[in-house]
């Protein structure tokens, strides 16, 4: 009956094995399954599956996973194919996943491959962006996310983003941060679509595509757009939710590490004002009010101190620079077109910019691994203040996934005021880490 339970809700690809069954397109009750669901039944035959399922009057075809995953393609390339993401984060959201026999490490990318992968997440940023009202997005790789293929692969996701409020002048910081923790961890909410359901989605997804297309509107004809809007203005809310949500993963994470003993398991209420804000605190990227907004009036990557302190290096027309706020120590650096070029949005840039600095981020990712003896490297670009720009320059965050309690930890201390400098280093503590990877990337960019 269980199993039963887990076809009938279930849902191709999870992260946790427990998947796979959707309805597919039939007048009649009929599920195609995706062979993954031996991940479930274990030592039991897949094929006696559908065996079961005629006993309720259904008709079911069991599908090897990437056959099951065809039913969500968009789009079409020698490389990659992008999808409509089965499994999702937010509506709308995007795979554009390998093909087999293209490199399953974004590091092993050649220049070809790079300007496929890049020509189409330009392409679905314009259609989430210009055609289906999104106002920013989020675009990632983490190399160790298991998309139920059973084989190694490479996929970058874009998530869409929209301000919220009456006018559409706020960003959610709640929002922001369970996104960076889907990004990182793979953890949050689920939506879930079937063949059926996404057909719409995949066929209006088809029609912008091919209409910007038309219209000359790729990366290969996009020059390179200099823009310089600043101040940005933006309003930041929610922040009694984002102080409630980091304490319930502050208590999660210690009691799953059988850190933490609770007389009461609920989480009380009263630690959301443990620490209360101070009017003195107004830094960073939280605000000690609701609701308040900020005037940007210079932007940190165009300042010739901030790049001094935190370059590692420079590549043309890009820098790589170490994070003064890492998520991780050591590990947490940023690609981002030097202060001569204020780029506020990725979809600004060519594609030999686009290409020039994945090359350079390439470089990043081998020495971080070289370095620190581990694989589990993360990539994401934060795309307009609505998908989660802190910086109206734009840049592309390349770091080793950090523990999940000193995110959390971090967080706390900047929405609560409290030891906010004690979270951010120092110009004499970055030195060694940039002197260190200066060497580091060097073995790779310049071999």
């Amino acid at each position: 009956m269980r199993v039963i339970h887990y076809l009938a809700i279930g849902f191709f690809l999870s992260t946790q094995s427990l998947t796979v069954a959707n309805p597919i397109e039939s007048d009649k009750q009929a599920w195609a399954i995706s062979e993954r669901i031996q991940d479930v039944l274990g030592t039991f035959s897949a094929r006696e599956v559908p065996k079961a399922l005629q006993s309720f009057g259904i008709q079911a075809t069991l599908l090897k996973s990437q056959d099951y995953l065809m039913k969500y393609k968009i789009l079409e390339g020698k490389h990659f194919n992008v999808y409509l993401a089965p499994r999702a984060f937010e509506n709308d959201q995007v795979w554009i996943m390998a093909n087999p026999g293209t490199p399953t490490l974004f590091e092993e990318l050649t220049a070809d491959q790079l300007k496929e992968l890049e020509s189409f997440r330009y392409l679905m940023g314009e259609v989430l962006l210009n055609h289906l009202n999104y106002d920013g997005y989020v675009s990632f790789i983490n190399a160790e996310k298991n998309y139920g293929l059973n084989r190694p692969t490479l996929c970058l996701e874009i998530l869409p983003a929209k301000y919220e409020g009456k006018n559409r002048d706020q960003v959610d910081i709640l929002g922001k941060l369970e996104r960076v923790w889907y990004v990182l961890y793979g953890a949050g909410k689920e939506l879930f679509f079937s063949p059926k359901q996404a057909k719409d989605k995949i066929e209006k997804m088809q029609t912008y595509a091919a209409s910007l297309k038309n219209r000359g509107a790729t990366l290969s004809n996009q020059k390179r757009l200099v823009k310089n809007s600043l101040p940005w203005s933006r309003k930041l809310i929610n922040l009694e939710k984002l102080k409630h949500y980091c304490l319930q993963e502050f208590q999660r994470e210690l009691v799953e590490a059988q850190d933490l003993f609770l007389d009461n398991p609920k989480l009380d209420n009263s630690l959301v004002n443990h620490h209360p804000i101070t009017e003195s605190h107004n830094e960073g990227e939280f605000t000690q009010t609701e609701e308040k907004e900020l005037e940007i009036t210079k932007c940190a990557f165009c300042n010739p101190k901030v790049i001094e302190n935190q370059q590692v290096l420079t590549s043309g027309d890009f820098v790589g620079l170490y994070n003064f706020r890492p998520y991780i120590t050591g590990y947490h650096f940023m690609i981002t077109p030097n202060m001569e070029n204020h780029v506020e949005s990725w979809q600004y840039l060519s594609l030999d910019d686009v290409v020039k600095a994945d090359q350079l981020a390439q470089a990043f990712v081998k020495a971080i691994k070289k370095d620190s003896g581990r694989n589990d490297v993360v990539l994401f670009l934060q795309n307009g203040f609505a998908g989660g720009m802190t910086v109206p320059h734009g840049h592309l965050h390349v770091l080793l996934k950090p523990p999940a309690l000193r995110l959390i930890t971090m967080n706390l201390l900047e929405v609560t005021g409290h030891d906010v400098e004690g979270i951010r280093l120092k110009p004499e503590q970055l030195k060694g880490t940039r002197e260190k990877f200066k060497a580091l990337v060097e073995e790779f960019i310049y071999p």
